[in-house]
């Protein structure tokens, strides 16, 4: 008989809680905005990447810059004339 009146209490109080926890989880749930994933950025942007290369020593000189450019508009070229067939 002792546990009963024990239990009651217990219960109530759970079902109290169980939605401030849920509510609380929710809030922190991370989000998906744009180039923020998780409150922080995951993905670089060209500018980001360019000083970052550039600090290495990695960054292209311009005539390999406008070769790889070239290189690029030719294999977009190819693939949008190859779709048209």
């Amino acid at each position: 008989m002792m546990s009963v009146p024990f239990r009651l209490p217990a219960v109530a109080l759970v079902a109290l809680l169980a939605p401030h926890a849920a509510v609380r989880a929710y809030a922190q749930m991370p989000t998906h905005e744009g180039n923020t994933w998780d409150w922080r950025n995951h993905q670089p942007t060209a500018a980001e990447v360019q000083q970052e290369e550039k600090a290495a020593g990695l960054a292209l000189t311009p005539s390999r810059r406008k070769s790889a450019a070239d290189t690029l508009e030719r294999l977009n070229q190819e693939l949008l004339n190859g779709s048209r067939n």
